[in-house]
Order: structure tokens, then sequence, then C-alpha cells
């Protein structure tokens, strides 16, 4: 009966060092850690890239204004203060593409009453390339541009984009046209009056005199009233 229980006992003991065996195994085996520091260099190249915006110290002034045809506009404003030339410079190396929008912003107080309403103006944008014009934006009314998705407020004239030059800078040269149209954006024919008063007699007086407006005197223009706007050029995105 002793060795029975003796047999049973030297039994459990090898079991208990068997149990005790795996649960070392066991835990050796959950703090075992691997490490191997890597020697390729992994890298990501930007390329190199300059954007600018160049334009004279003179804008569009365009005196005495009357309403004119989109086909005269084109004819009639081609040199000096009648259009607005500006450039667009891009120097890339690397493979980046750079994308903008040329837009205009109102730059006039509209509760001023010296301003002329928008609806009146009609804008035209073209890129110049060795005297050659291209259309970007044909002539549209101010008022039906579509905004910017940059700035905000700013109405949309184009867009342009520049791709890898070899380190070499590329120029756009870009023109400008504003002029007062012959029917406002709602479709209705421009007839400004002359706003100055007058005697029977022709000669212009004060209006806070006992006058009439001489009917001869009504002319089509902008009754020195003004409309500016300011261009600008902004990146959209960069994507290598």
């Amino acid at each position: 009966m002793e060795r029975k229980n003796s047999s049973k006992q030297v039994l459990l003991s090898v079991l208990a060092v068997a149990i005790l065996v795996v649960a070392v195994v066991g835990v050796s085996f959950a703090f075992f850690t691997y490490s191997k520091q890597g020697e390729t260099v992994n890298t990501i190249t930007t390329g190199t890239l300059v954007f600018s915006y160049n334009e004279p110290a003179n804008g569009i002034l365009l005196e005495d204004a009357v309403p004119m045809s989109d086909s005269d506009a084109k004819t009639t404003l081609v040199s000096g203060r009648n259009v607005f030339d500006f450039t667009v410079t891009s120097t890339i190396n690397g493979n980046a593409t750079i994308n903008y929008e040329i837009t205009a912003k109102e730059s006039t107080d509209q509760s001023d009453i010296g301003t002329l309403e928008s609806k009146y103006v009609k804008v035209s944008l073209d890129k110049v390339d060795g005297g050659r014009e291209t259309p970007v934006k044909a002539a549209t009314h101010y008022d039906d541009l579509t905004a910017g998705t940059i700035a905000t407020g700013d109405k949309l004239l184009g867009t342009g984009s520049a791709t890898n030059s070899s380190g070499s800078p590329v120029t756009t040269t870009y023109r400008l046209r504003m002029w007062m149209a012959e029917q406002d954006a709602d479709g209705t024919p421009v007839e400004m009056k002359d706003d100055k008063c007058f005697t029977t007699a022709n000669a212009p007086v004060s209006c806070d005199q006992e006058e009439q407006v001489d009917p001869s005197k009504t002319v089509r223009g902008t009754n020195g009233k003004t409309f500016s706007i300011k261009i600008n050029v902004n990146a959209k995105d960069a994507a290598a």
C-alpha cells in the first residue's frame, strides 16, 4: 500500500516538473524578441520650384470711356494704359507641376456714389506670345465671372500650369482688357446721361439754379464714375 502511494507521489512529482518546464518554456517565449537595424536608406526628394507674378507699375486707365463692342475693344485697346500686360514666371527642377488661378477683385467701395456699377463692365484675358494673342477668357461681363477657388471674393479669369523646365525660367505673358459694355449684364442697352446742368443758352451752371438739362448734351459715358480691379495670381496646388 505504501509502495503504491510512493509510486503516485513520484508520478505527481514528474508531472509537476513537466508542467513547470512547460510553464517556463511558455514564459521564455513570451519575452523573446528579435531586432535588426536596416542598412538601406529610403528618401523622398522634392523638385525645386520658383513661381512669381510680375506686373507693371501702371494699370488700365480709360478716361471718358464710352460703351464699345467686344470687337472694337479688341482692336482699339491694344497698348499703353489701355491694356494691362503682366507675366507669370516659373522655374522648376524635378517632377513637379504647379497649377495657378488668375483672378480679379474689385478694389473700389461700392457704397461710393462715384463708383461705376460692375454690371456695366466687360473684361477679357489673352495669352500673348510673339505678338499673337490666344484667348484665355473671352469678353465677359464682370458680373458673369465665376468665383475663384482659392481667394475669397475673387472672380476667376483663367487658369494656367507650369511643369519641369530643367531649371530654366519660363515666362508667360497675359493681357487684360477692360471696357464699358454696350449692354449691361442684364441685357439693357447702356445709355448714361451727362450729369451737368445747363441753361437754355447751353452755358453750364450749378444745379441749384433754375435751369434745364440740354438734351443735345446727352452722352453715353461713365459720367466720371470709375471701376477698378486688381489682378491676383495664386498657386492652386503643387503635385510631385
